[in-house]
Order: C-alpha cells, then sequence, then structure tokens
C-alpha cells in the first residue's frame, strides 16, 4: 500500500565496503489464501549496541555481542531522522526517530562532530514515512545508512459505474433509465485511509467548473469502497483524480497531522444524456426529459413573509435544542455519497413536504412532537422530527397527520402557517393554500377551528418569477426536544421551464413532481406516417418517393427533432448595442434527436443532451477543436447536413482542425475510434487508427495544406449486431496532438513499422508519454453522427455531395451496374467457363495456365464490381 518516493543516504566513514551490506527491507511471501492481509512493516522495533542498529529484528552489522535494549516503535509513523556520527573516526555515535517536532526515542547519543538530519514533515499533508533501512556495516561499524522513504499510495482499480434511477421513477412510455446526475465510484484501498477525496474537473450548475469531493468514511485496508457522486450535469465529461487522507498523531495530546496520499493520474467519465427516444416501424415517435437533463433549474429559498420568528412565550429560557427540517432535505443521496467541500447550487433541495405529523399525550396541553414528511429517489417517505421522535409517536395516543400525496399542482400545497399557542408552547398548527383554504385540520390538543393566529405567510415573488411555497419548519423545543417554544419557516420557489419542439411551438407534456422534483420529466409524442414535418420535425428523405407514400419500411429517411427552452429564442441569439459590443442571452441547452429508418424496414432512435457552455474562458494554451466530413479526398467542402449519410462501403473523409491563428504548430489524430452512441467510452467501439497505426485495413493517412489539420479517411461500414446489420449511427472520436512545428511529440509512425492486426481502446491513452512543454494532448468527439445505408439496390443509388443525401437514379439513366442480378448471372456463367477451362488445362498439364486463369478472374470481378459512386474506387 506504499511506495517509496525518496532515498537519503548518510556516509559516516571515508571509504565504504560494497560487500557488507544489510537491510530491513520487509519480504513478503504469497499464498492464495482467501481474504489474507499482509502487515505493512515500517520500523516499529530499534536499538542499538555499539554502532550497530537492530530493526524489527534484524540485525544490520555482524557482531555477534549486541547488547542493546529495543524500543517499541509499534503503531508509530516516523518522518524526521537525525543521524549523529564522528566523521574523523568514521563511527556512527546516535540516531533519533521522530514525527514532526516530537521525538520518539535516541539510540546511543545525540552528542556528536556531525549531524545530518533528514526530515520528510510537511504542512500540506505531503509527508514522507521511513519504510526501511540499507546499511554497509564492515569492521565492526557502520560505514553507510540508507534511508528509504514512501507515501501511501492512492485508491487504485477505480471504476466508475452508471446508476439507474430510482424507483420513484415516473415515465408514461418508458422503462426505468440510467440517472445522469450520479454515478458510483468504486475502488480499492492499500491503505486504511480515514476518507477518500475525489477532486472534480467539468461543467456544473454554478459559477465554478471544479469541486473536491470527500467520502469521510474510515476505510479498511486491502476492501473495496465505495460512494456514490451526485449534483452532475448530464451528457456531461469530467475529468478525476483521486487520493486518500488520514490523520495522524506521535502521542496522546499531540496534535493531528493530515496526511495524503499519492494521487492518480487523471481520468474520464461521461454521464448519461437524461433523455429517452423511441422510433416504432410505424412512425410513432416517443421521446422524454427526465428532470436532470434540465439546464440549471433555479430554486429561490427565503423565510416566511409574515414573521421571521414566532415565539410562544418565554422561549429564550425554554429551548433547549434547535432542530430544521431543512436538514432533511439531503436525506434523497444515497447512503454513502460524497460530500462537495463547496457545494453547487441548492444541491440538496428535493421537493415540499409529502405529509406532517404530530402528536401528544391526552393529558398534554400542548403539540409534544411535529414532523414534515419527505420523499427520497425510491418513493420512501423520510420522517424528520423537528421535536419529538418516532419512538415517541408510536407510544402516543393522540396523533394528527396531513396527507399532500395527491397535490400534484403546487396550488395544493401549503402557504400558509396558523396557529395557537397556550402554556409557552405551541398547543396547535394549521396549513392554508395559495386561496386561503385550510388543507390540514388544527393539528394537536387546540382542535379544529381553534388555530386563527397567522404565523407565516408565502413571500412575494418578483415580476416573472414562480410562487413560494412551503418546504421547511424549524423547532426550538426543550433539551429532550419535546414541545415546540418557537417556529421559523422556510419557503421554496422553483422555475421550471417550459419545453418547445423544433417548430418552437408544439409544447412538450410536463409532469411535474412537487415532492421528489428529480423524477419530474417532460414528454412528447407524435405520428410521422400522419405528418413528417410535425412539430417541426426535419425530414431527410434518402430516396426520391414522394412523401405520401412513405411507410417506414423500404424507405431510407432520418427525421430530426430538437428540443429547446421557450426562455432561449434562437432568433435573438446575438444583440448589437449601438456601441458595437455583442451580447448575447441565448442558452444553448438543447436535446436533439433522430428517428432513423433503413431500406429494410430497421429503425434506431437516437437523443443527447447539449448543456448550455459554461462559464469559463479559454487560456492562451488551449485549443478548440472541430471534426467535419468532407465529400471527397480535396477536404475542400464539407457536407452540409450535419448528419451526413452514406453508403455501406464509401470513402468517409475526416478532417480534424485546430481554431487557432499560430501557424507554427501542428496537429495529429493520434487514435480514432467510432461507436454507436456519442459516448467515447461505449463499450461498443471500433479502432480506425492507433499510435497514428491503421486499425482499419482501409485506413489512409491525407496530405492537407494546413499543418493545423489532420485528415484521414476509411470506407463506411456499419454494426453488426445479433448476427444481422444494425441501423445504428456512428459517432467519431479521435485522441489528437497540437505541438510547435518539428515537435516529436506530434511525429507520425512510419507505417513499414506499425504494427499489424487491430487493437481496442484501453482506459488510459495509448501512450503515457508526458506532453513536452507548449504541447498539448486533447480528445475531440463529433457531437453528430453520420449514417450509413445498406440500401437493396446499392447500383441504383447515388450521394448528392452538396447535401450528404442519397438518392435514387432517374429512370433512363441507370448504367449496367443497376442490374445486380443479370450482373451476378453473368459473372457466375464466365466464373463456371474459367473454372472449367482451368481444371481442364491443369489436368492436361498446360503450363502457367493457372496463373493466367487466376489473374482473369479476378479481372473480371474488378470489373464487374465498381463502386456506383466512384468510377476509380474498387470495394
Amino acid at each position: 500500500g506504499y511506495r517509496v518516493v525518496n532515498e537519503s543516504t548518510v556516509q559516516i566513514a571515508d571509504s565504504v565496503s560494497s560487500s557488507a551490506f544489510y537491510s530491513s527491507k520487509p519480504t513478503y511471501y504469497s499464498q492464495i489464501v482467501e481474504s489474507a492481509q499482509c502487515d505493512e512493516l515500517f520500523p516499529s522495533s530499534v536499538a542499538m549496541s555499539g554502532s550497530e542498529l537492530l530493526i524489527n529484528g534484524i540485525f544490520l552489522g555482524n557482531d555477534q555481542s549486541f547488547t542493546g535494549t529495543p524500543v517499541d516503535l509499534s503503531s508509530k509513523l516516523i518522518n524526521t531522522v537525525y543521524v549523529y556520527y564522528n566523521s574523523g573516526t568514521d563511527t556512527l555515535i546516535g540516531i533519533v526517530f521522530a514525527w514532526n517536532d516530537y521525538n520518539y526515542t535516541t539510540l546511543g547519543s545525540a552528542v556528536a562532530s556531525d549531524v545530518q538530519v533528514l526530515d520528510f514533515s510537511s504542512d500540506t499533508g505531503q509527508q514522507r514515512f521511513l519504510w526501511y533501512i540499507d546499511v554497509i556495516y564492515s569492521a565492526s561499524k557502520t560505514q553507510q545508512l540508507t534511508f528509504y522513504w514512501a507515501r501511501a499510495r492512492e485508491p487504485v482499480m477505480v471504476v466508475i459505474e452508471q446508476v439507474a434511477d430510482g424507483t420513484g421513477y415516473h415515465s408514461n412510455y418508458f422503462q426505468r433509465d440510467i440517472d445522469a446526475s450520479m454515478v458510483d465510484v468504486i475502488w480499492y484501498n492499500p491503505a486504511a485511509y480515514s476518507s477518500v477525496v475525489l477532486s472534480l474537473d467539468g461543467y456544473f450548475f454554478g459559477n465554478a467548473d471544479s469541486y473536491s469531493t470527500e467520502f469521510a468514511t474510515q476505510q479498511t485496508r486491502a476492501q473495496d469502497g465505495s460512494a456514490f457522486l451526485n449534483h452532475l450535469v448530464a451528457g456531461t465529461t469530467y475529468s478525476y483524480e483521486i487520493g486518500g487522507t488520514f490523520l495522524f498523531s506521535p502521542a496522546n495530546g499531540e496534535p493531528l497531522s493530515a496526511v495524503s496520499s499519492l494521487t492518480s493520474s487523471t481520468a474520464d467519465f461521461t454521464t448519461a444524456s437524461g433523455v429517452q427516444i423511441l422510433c416504432s416501424n410505424s412512425g410513432l415517435m416517443q421521446m422524454q426529459v427526465n428532470f436532470e437533463a434540465l439546464p440549471e433549474v433555479k430554486i429561490r429559498l427565503q423565510s416566511g413573509g409574515t414573521n421571521a420568528q414566532v415565539d410562544m412565550g418565554d422561549a429564550a429560557n425554554l429551548v433547549g435544542r434547535v432542530t430544521s427540517a431543512q436538514n432533511a432535505q439531503s436525506l434523497w443521496l444515497q447512503e454513502a455519497h460524497f460530500q462537495y467541500v463547496d457545494s453547487p447550487v441548492n444541491p440538496d433541495f428535493s421537493g415540499y413536504p409529502v405529509k406532517v405529523i404530530s402528536y401528544w399525550s391526552s393529558s398534554d396541553t400542548c403539540i409534544r412532537g411535529l414532523a414534515l414528511v419527505y420523499m427520497d429517489r425510491n418513493g420512501n417517505e423520510l420522517n424528520y422530527w423537528i421535536a419529538g421522535s418516532g419512538t415517541g409517536f408510536t407510544a402516543s395516543d393522540a396523533q394528527g397527520i396531513q396527507d399532500w400525496s395527491g397535490f400534484q399542482e403546487l396550488q395544493g400545497l401549503p402557504t400558509a402557517v396558523y396557529y395557537q399557542a397556550a402554556s409557552n408552547c405551541l398547543r396547535g398548527i394549521e396549513f392554508r393554500n395559495s386561496s386561503g383554504s385550510a388543507i390540514s385540520g388544527c393539528l394537536g390538543p387546540a382542535g379544529d377551528g381553534q388555530c386563527s393566529t397567522l404565523a407565516f405567510s408565502q413571500p412575494s415573488a418578483q415580476s416573472g418569477s414562480p410562487d413560494y411555497y412551503l418546504f421547511s419548519l424549524t423547532a426550538g423545543s426543550d433539551n429532550s426536544g419535546d414541545f415546540i417554544y418557537n417556529l421559523s419557516s422556510s419557503y421554496a420557489s422553483i422555475d421550471m421551464p417550459v419545453l418547445l419542439a423544433r417548430d418552437r411551438v408544439c409544447e412538450l407534456g410536463s409532469y411535474f413532481d412537487p415532492h421528489f422534483i428529480r423524477d419530474s420529466f417532460y414528454d412528447l409524442q407524435y405520428n410521422l406516417a400522419n405528418d413528417p414535418s410535425v412539430c417541426g420535425t426535419k425530414q431527410e428523405l434518402l430516396d426520391q418517393s414522394p412523401v405520401s407514400s412513405v411507410t417506414f419500411d423500404g424507405t431510407n429517411a432520418i427525421y430530426q427533432q430538437k428540443i429547446t427552452r421557450e426562455r432561449d429564442d434562437p432568433s435573438a441569439k446575438v444583440v448589437t448595442s449601438a456601441s458595437g459590443v455583442s451580447i448575447t442571452r441565448f442558452n444553448d441547452w438543447s436535446v436533439p434527436s433522430y428517428c432513423f429508418y433503413d431500406a429494410e424496414g430497421e429503425q434506431t432512435g437516437q437523443a443527447k443532451t447539449i448543456q448550455e457552455a459554461g462559464l469559463t474562458a479559454a487560456g492562451v494554451n488551449e485549443f478548440p477543436f472541430s471534426m467535419d466530413i468532407y465529400q471527397d479526398e480535396t477536404y475542400s467542402s464539407a457536407y452540409s447536413t450535419s448528419t451526413p449519410t452514406l453508403i455501406l462501403g464509401e470513402p468517409v473523409y475526416v478532417m480534424v482542425t485546430a481554431d487557432m491563428s499560430v501557424t507554427t504548430f501542428e496537429v495529429v489524430a493520434t487514435d480514432c475510434w467510432a461507436t454507436p452512441t456519442d459516448n467515447p467510452d461505449d463499450p461498443q467501439l471500433y479502432f480506425i487508427q492507433s499510435s497514428t497505426c491503421a486499425s482499419d485495413t482501409t485506413f489512409v493517412r491525407d496530405t492537407v495544406s494546413s499543418p493545423l489539420s489532420d485528415a484521414f479517411h476509411f470506407d463506411a461500414f456499419a454494426w453488426f449486431q445479433n448476427e444481422a446489420v444494425s441501423a445504428a449511427p456512428i459517432y467519431l472520436h479521435c485522441d489528437v496532438r497540437a505541438c510547435p512545428t518539428g515537435n516529436s511529440f506530434c511525429q507520425i509512425t512510419d507505417p513499414a513499422s506499425c504494427p499489424g492486426g487491430k487493437r481496442r481502446r484501453r482506459a488510459v491513452p495509448a501512450d503515457d508519454e508526458t506532453p513536452p512543454k507548449g504541447s498539448k494532448r486533447y480528445t475531440v468527439h463529433r457531437s453528430d453522427p453520420i449514417f450509413v445505408l445498406k440500401p437493396k439496390r446499392v447500383e441504383a443509388l447515388f450521394v448528392d455531395r452538396s447535401s450528404g443525401i442519397v438518392q435514387k437514379l432517374p429512370s433512363g439513366n441507370e448504367d449496367s451496374n443497376s442490374h445486380p442480378h443479370t450482373s451476378f448471372a453473368m459473372l457466375f456463367l464466365f466464373f463456371t467457363f474459367t473454372l472449367t477451362f482451368c481444371m481442364a488445362a491443369k489436368l492436361f498439364r498446360v503450363k502457367r495456365t493457372s496463373g493466367i486463369c487466376l489473374r482473369s478472374m479476378l479481372y473480371h470481378v474488378v470489373a464487374r464490381h465498381r463502386s456506383p459512386y466512384d468510377n476509380h474506387r474498387v470495394h
């Protein structure tokens, strides 16, 4: 669990023997034993006799008359050593072992002509620990000591797993999906950390793009640990570093020191989209946008509008404990989860209370216990007692409960609180809605109709903002937590957006769950067979069949939809003032989706979330990249559509470009791969090139004029799944390097030196080479897919190069390649004749005939199977 990171040598004698070597280094012997653990052997027992050391029972010398008494240093860590010696006599005099300024023991004497201090203490948690000592001992003297210093290793074998939506998930069409706002982090503990720290870098709702999180739970060495990471943004890639920390004190009463482990290299993970889509072969399109896919939902918190606090009497002398139900807002989180050091905006608000519970004894004058009830992600009710307890509730003989779970509209939730007080405590409490109607009785010994004094009212919302509703109460009770002597309130306002389809007219259905807002969702459903352009759907018909005859079976077509917020007006993206300064209030959040129908009646749906841009500006060394698909090998014209459609086997021309004005840099794509989803870490992936070497046999690197671009092409392919060709789209991703011209970091491997075969993408870059100063390594993703067709009659189709749309050749313009059955019949006859001739020739031993036959057969295969879209390429 520890790794040597430093070593310190103290040479005592002028001349050192090379053969008299001794070491206290621990040696481990392993065998297969279930749940076995090897102890970490730091110096736990030390002694010194003359000039010879005894460490952990190991003599670091060869004298036969050792008389020193061992000192027990069990469970002690050493980060500082003082070595005392006389250089004139080449004699070790003494050693002091310490932690910071606390000395554990002095072996020998601390009085000598020479001293070396080996101090590896740290104020930032970077302490090194003494692990073992090497000694050269000869002529009854310690001639040289080498101290090896270690640090705890970081958590290893880290796995990021997606988490399913809670069982409280709602939908009109779909089953539970992946929760896009959280992941499960799993790791192995090489050391017994007191907490695990995860540093995140990526897009968050708020003003920061990096956070530190901590899982402050004692870890067990040599066992797995896991915790959930919440408050993530859908469809976002995050980089993380993970490390462990623990606290150590050298003795009782001494200050604790925070000790940090080494940290791992940065790794990435991408959250789910939070969007679900289904495209049926009847033309029915269904899509759901879950709450976690939304851009930032503004939640405003405010105290009650009438009184900041209501005292029932002599509250100042009676209140012994204050409890707020607002603390319950974090109970929806998974039990084991990372806590944010600086929390993102309103991360723990879960929703409005679903119930209120009160109890008292028949002999009580006032309410003894009061709880607000909230929902968690699995639909479970969580009682949060601001006075009293669950045990007291069970034992009580008088209770009052009000259930608001039936109110799926905010207008039915409480906005005002009325009460009655007596004998310095709360006698009754009643809740009313925005229309002034009571939505509970007067709960408590006071009885119905007795709660007439206003405690809290709905705060006034700003113009254009949603209304406030009660979400928490805080109570001051006696020292045992019973009875209520004062109350305060908190209100929340949730600004849920209106979502529109591509035409900016069709409004998505919204299903708001006020009691657990993360189970809220939006949906859209329509039938393309009735109207292919419904709600602004963009139709790309990939043949020339009239729209009215589209049947979603035997037709190649793509239907594109795009969901945006009503408040984001695309027609007013940029506003330019009279002074020439341009600003924008347009949010780039959107949900693009595709329904793709191929000629054989297969269909597939794709949807993703594009979050609004982060608030940080690009630094001077940050190079934004683009990846485009071009029409031909000249790389002069990219396809006008963002989702070009190509024919199976057609060349795909790809160019990656750095958007920068500096011309003394060059760009090289080193690793490129394809996935059926926009997730670059999708387990189903296909490598096109790896470490600048071809992984796909059709990969060819092309030459372009700009050093800031790298271009290549390969033949279009389709995914083969379940023994059939799939209609799934193809997303491209590339690892790219940018460096000063001529830097070896951007060198392309000579194809002759490339290894053969294909290699799957590793979880880490193909090489661990650190970029030299001034160079960068990036991963570039193409946000939109390409579609590949497998039409029944390839020869009768051609590609419109300007649009990327596939069309049928008009009648009368079909060439001989338009008749595949005739072509194959003629080809079969020719093969039969040629094969018969070759066999006869071999039978009669005609020289060189077999070679002529083979070349003739290949020639005709090539001639008869030229590509219909490229007169000079052969497939």
